[in-house]
């Protein structure tokens, strides 16, 4: 093989690397800096669900299950090492369900 295709193969490949969208940049951004995201991460989902919880636990179980089972899941996953996709649901799904829960309750 001689060296011209090889270097076209390469700038190729180099193409096809840098086409990468958000969503995969920011995924591979979080592997990189895994423990200050999570960290992050786990202090304002934490937080918020602590809060609800306070507010929901005095007006109805299941919000206070809700809450509290979202808050869970988001510690299983970053205690495991889990992927930082699955990560980035967990985080997600815990502001969303934080947040219909703050609506039910009319604060």
């Amino acid at each position: 093989m001689n060296p011209l295709s090889q270097h076209r193969v390469h700038q190729h490949a180099k193409m096809r690397q840098t086409k990468a969208t958000g969503l995969k940049q920011l995924i591979v951004f979080g592997e990189k800096y895994r423990f200050g995201i999570s960290c992050f991460m786990l202090i304002i989902a934490e937080c918020l669900s602590c809060i609800i919880a306070l507010y929901g636990a005095t007006h109805s179980t299941a919000m206070f299950v809700i809450a509290v089972l979202s808050a869970i899941i988001m510690v299983a996953l970053l205690l495991a090492a889990a992927p930082m996709r699955l990560i980035y649901i967990a985080f997600g799904l815990t502001l969303t369900t934080d947040l219909f829960i703050l609506l039910g309750l009319h604060l």
